[in-house]
């Protein structure tokens, strides 16, 4: 791998793109919103202390890793995490209620590649979701698709896509959006809630359509964007499989050896989880596969079998290995 990296935001998928990086021998710096987040930063990667959130005051500047010479490329992936699903407290401010209510604000989205700019970033991609196509009846989208939010998590993704390319556009940094279903990786799946028994569903979503993708197919489309050289366009990575809730569901409880749970009343859900029910659709990724990008778990039984076993090599999985045949 040749260039340095710049990882914007140290969530779930910014952690895993740094770690990866690093261990591929590139320089990683990354920002985080605040020193407690800095103390556990992973090991050789540069931490920058950098809350978007907050204006910067008319006589400073912000503090910027310079990113030694060579092409530099960067990932905006935060408003993909815990702040996304409603996790965060909004405190009251409003681009913290944006990220509260899908994703982050506009000026928070410009001041971070206004960074990225500043450190000598040549390329960037933003990971937003495919909740700005609304619900499609289980049809066919792709990155052309027109947008057509249906939840206020869709219509923030749709805003924080429109900054991004402003902002790109505005600090000469070409900027290509990538478009991702539910997320799975080591510590992110429905496992320890059906163990828990609080896994819960809307009993009228079992046969909705979706994909999944795992975290590390994630970095590896970044990876090829970035090596492809693309410019300024948006893409849909996904695995190659969609498919009915109920078929994850029911896979999962097999596994895990618990009941298949019965579905629940929508006002029985948590609000910040009703979004994520909210669509059906099915994702097609011709474009990036055009680039020569193929996702490593092409379907959500892989990922995760892969998250699972991973989860178990660390000593951190209920979920027992598969019988062999």
């Amino acid at each position: 791998m040749t260039g340095p990296r710049l990882v914007l935001g140290l969530g779930y998928c910014g952690r895993r793109a740094a770690v990866a990086w690093r261990d591929a021998g590139a320089e990683v710096a990354a920002t985080v919103r605040s020193t407690a987040a800095a103390a556990s930063a992973p090991t050789g990667v540069r931490v920058l202390v950098a809350d978007f959130d907050v204006e910067v005051p008319s006589d400073a500047v912000w503090e910027r890793p310079t990113l030694a010479q060579g092409t530099a490329c960067g990932v905006l992936t935060f408003g993909t995490g815990a702040a996304a699903r409603g996790e965060v407290d909004a405190a009251d401010r409003p681009d913290r209620v944006a990220r509260r209510e899908g994703g982050p604000g506009s000026a928070a989205i410009t001041r971070a590649v206004a960074l990225s700019a500043a450190s000598g970033v040549t390329r960037l991609v933003y990971l937003s979701s495919t909740s700005v196509y609304g619900d499609r009846g289980g049809g066919w989208v792709d990155a052309d698709t027109p947008v057509a939010p249906d939840t206020q998590m869709g219509a923030r993704r749709v805003e924080a896509e429109r900054a991004f390319r402003e902002a790109c556009l505005q600090s000469g940094v070409p900027g290509m959006v990538l478009r991702l279903p539910g997320i799975v990786g080591p510590g992110r799946t429905p496992a320890p809630r059906f163990l828990a028994g609080t896994y819960a569903y809307p009993r009228d979503a079992a046969h909705r359509i979706g994909n999944r993708i795992h975290v590390d197919d994630i970095v590896s489309a970044v990876d090829r964007l970035h090596a492809a050289g693309a410019r300024d366009e948006t893409y849909l990575a996904a695995d190659g499989a969609p498919f009915e809730a109920a078929e994850m569901i029911e896979y999962v409880a097999t596994r895990v050896g618990v009941a298949v749970p019965a579905g629940v009343g929508i006002d029985e859900l948590s609000p910040a989880s009703r979004p994520f029910w909210a669509g059906s659709r099915r994702c097609g990724t011709d474009k990036l596969r055009a680039l020569g990008w193929e996702p490593r778990y092409v379907n959500f039984r892989d990922a995760l079998e892969a998250s699972w076993r991973e989860e178990r090599d660390l000593g951190g999985s209920a979920v027992s290995p598969q019988p062999e045949p």
